[in-house]
């Protein structure tokens, strides 16, 4: 570990550091991959991902999701079949392709 002239605190290469890029602005830079590894990870302030989320688990959303602004999942495509242990609402019409079956038990 060093500290190098641009201020940066670098691990192994120049492509691993700790830096602030601007004030306020901590930044934790890797050429490759940045690992967390705790029981816990507690995250205080928005998270802006510029990417893909993948989980290998269940996702907890603990609350309501925000889709497009509201609290209503407003548009959802699905493709393959729907296991539902609870009640599905529809405030609305129950649309289906040319050729489809909507079966209600």
């Amino acid at each position: 570990m060093e500290i190098n002239g641009t201020n940066q605190i670098a691990f192994g290469d120049t492509g691993t550091y700790i830096h602030q890029s601007a004030d306020g602005v901590l930044d934790l830079v890797s050429d490759n991959e940045i690992e967390i590894n705790a029981t816990t990870i507690d995250m205080n302030g928005a998270v802006d991902l510029s990417s893909t989320i993948t989980v290998a688990g269940n996702a907890d959303l603990n609350g309501d999701l925000d889709v497009d602004g509201t609290t209503n999942l407003d548009a959802v495509d699905i493709d393959g079949a729907v296991d539902m242990a609870s009640t599905l609402q529809v405030d609305g019409a129950i649309t289906s392709s040319a050729g489809a079956t909507i079966t209600v038990a």
